[in-house]
C-alpha cells in the first residue's frame, strides 16, 4: 500500500510535468533562488512488529532550499512529529526528529502549477517518555533516515512566495533492534502528507 503511494505519486508528477509546456525556471527561481518552507502534515508511522499501536500523527517542520534556474534545487530539511503509541497497554510519548540534506528537481510547466520531486539522506531521532516500566534498553534512538517524496507548487503571482503540496516516504532503517525489541524488519516506512508556504527571496543568479 505504501509503495504503490508513491508510485503513484511519480506518476502523477511527470504526468502534470509532460502535460504542460516545459519551460526554464528562470521565471520563478531567477531572481528569487531562495525558498524557505514553513509546513505541517499527517504521518503515519510504521511501527513493525514492536507491538506498539500507534494513530494518526501531527508534525511540523521546515525546509530551505537553494533552487536553479534549471529546476535542480539543493538544501535541508527538519520535522518535529508528535505522537504516541500503546505498549501493552502503556500509553507513552514519542517525539521524532527529522533531519535531512536533499536534492530536488522541479519540472517546467506552462502555468504556475510546477510538479516536483525530491530525495535526501539524514537520521531520524525517536525520544520516549513516561516508558517506565517497559524494560527498554534505552529511551532515545538514532537511526538512518532516506527521504523520497513528490509533489506540487503553486507559485503566486507576485512571484514571491507559493503554495507546496507533498506527500514523502520516510523511510527509516534500524538495524535487527527497535528500543531493544527483536524485529523482522530493519526497515520502516513512514508516509508524510503535509502542505505549507514557501517564501522565495534572494538576489539574481
Amino acid at each position: 500500500m505504501m509503495k504503490a503511494t508513491i508510485v503513484f505519486m511519480f506518476v502523477i508528477a511527470l504526468g502534470l510535468a509532460w502535460a504542460g509546456q516545459v519551460n526554464a525556471q528562470e521565471e520563478h527561481y531567477g531572481n528569487r533562488p531562495w525558498e524557505l518552507n514553513v509546513n505541517a502534515g499527517a504521518h503515519f508511522l510504521d511501527t513493525g512488529d514492536t507491538g506498539a499501536e500507534s494513530d494518526t500523527d501531527v508534525g511540523v517542520g521546515g525546509r530551505i532550499f537553494m533552487n536553479m534556474p534549471s529546476g535542480l534545487g539543493f538544501g535541508g530539511s527538519f520535522t518535529y512529529v508528535i505522537s504516541d503509541a500503546d505498549f501493552d497497554g502503556t500509553d507513552i510519548d514519542i517525539n521524532t526528529y527529522l533531519y535531512s540534506a536533499e536534492l530536488a528537481y522541479t519540472f517546467g510547466s506552462g502555468n504556475r502549477l510546477h510538479p516536483f520531486i525530491t530525495a535526501g539522506v539524514g537520521a531520524a531521532t525517536t525520544k520516549l517518555s513516561d516508558a517506565d516500566g517497559l524494560g527498554l534498553d534505552e529511551d532515545s534512538e538514532t537511526n538512518l533516515l532516506i527521504p523520497i517524496g513528490g509533489g506540487i507548487k503553486w507559485f503566486g503571482s507576485s512571484g514571491s512566495w507559493a503554495i507546496r503540496a507533498e506527500v514523502r516516504d520516510n523511510i527509516v532503517s534500524s538495524g535487527d533492534q527497535e528500543f531493544g525489541f527483536d524485529v523482522d524488519s530493519e526497515t520502516f516506512h513512514n508516509i508524510e502528507v503535509s502542505g505549507g508556504i514557501s517564501f522565495l527571496f534572494g538576489g539574481g543568479m
